[in-house]
């Protein structure tokens, strides 16, 4: 068969290329990493432009786009999330109340909310426009590593360095069902919306496809220790790409949990992975700076 290559490497960064976001008309990625500015790559070219300055040490750590692709939400200290008019520069809230590192923030399908996930046992769901908290998921003592919005912002679903699952019920702040998925932290979930399916990705490599409320079990698979630090679903191919710490990257049926490739490009984790808006086009990121550019699929999955 053929496999996947890069079209195209967009840019290397100076260190670390954490989150990446993709804007509406795919011709621009926003890179975000370690303690240097964030920059928006256009894919055609790859000139590169900073867009924000590092704000700290873990400066840009994490990064999402509205849906409406006007804000974005990056890290503004190690305990503060920012929200910023991609237009003007402007700051349009700072979500202050999170007691340690902030690791991942994510705007909800409508924008109006955000939701973050932080290493002091909590996720939160602040107000955009005006940065006020008003949900708290609370974790105990956990790490809360992954967070994400599930059927259309109705649930979130956390996971945690237990290897917990939890899917929350926002008007009663409970958990609706809580299990231990994994023997090592949970590092990202993904909705299937189709089959109406979450895939926790883990640590020690293995990945798990639940039932959308957590209730039963129905597939999993091992990456012979290699951490599942991201996923995406590229809805058109049903296919589920993945990101590994030992920079492959791997292609997979969605509906028969087949892989289909796996290739290595990144040296060293591939922390991110994004489509574009028409699904031609994916792009992934890693430890060793490089933000990559690939076709979705490749000429033949045979």
């Amino acid at each position: 068969g053929t496999k996947p290559q890069p079209i195209q490497t967009l840019a290397t960064l100076p260190t670390w290329a954490c989150e990446i976001a993709v804007n509406e008309t795919g011709d621009s990625v926003i890179s975000a990493g370690m303690g240097i500015p964030t920059y928006a790559i256009n894919t055609y070219t790859g000139e590169r432009s900073e867009f924000f300055p590092s704000y700290s040490e873990s400066g840009g750590a994490y990064i999402d786009l509205s849906p409406d692709g006007r804000r974005l939400a990056l890290s503004a200290s190690p305990t503060l999330a920012r929200v910023v008019d991609l237009f003007s520069r402007k700051t349009v809230a700072d979500f202050v109340g999170h007691r340690n590192r902030v690791v991942k923030a994510e705007f909800s399908p409508m924008g109006d909310n955000l939701l973050t996930a932080s290493w002091d046992g909590t996720a939160r769901i602040w107000v955009v426009e005006t940065g006020e908290e008003i949900v708290r998921l609370d974790h105990g003592s956990s790490v809360v590593y992954a967070a994400i919005w599930i059927r259309n912002g109705e649930y979130v679903a956390t996971g945690t360095d237990a290897g917990v699952l939890r899917m929350w019920d926002l008007e009663s702040k409970d958990p609706i069902h809580t299990v231990t998925a994994h023997n090592a932290p949970v590092f990202s979930i993904i909705e299937i919306p189709e089959a109406g399916e979450i895939v926790s990705g883990c640590a020690d490599g293995t990945m798990k496809r639940w039932d959308r409320q957590l209730l039963s079990l129905t597939g999993q698979v091992s990456n012979g220790g290699r951490a599942v630090n991201c996923m995406t679903f590229l809805a058109e191919d049903k296919r589920l790409v993945t990101g590994h710490s030992d920079g492959t990257l791997k292609y997979w049926d969605s509906e028969t949990w087949r892989e289909l490739v796996s290739i290595r490009r990144h040296k060293g984790s591939v922390r991110d992975l994004r489509s574009s808006p028409d699904g031609t086009t994916l792009f992934s990121s890693g430890n060793d700076g490089q933000v990559l550019a690939w076709r979705s699929s490749p000429v033949s999955w045979d």
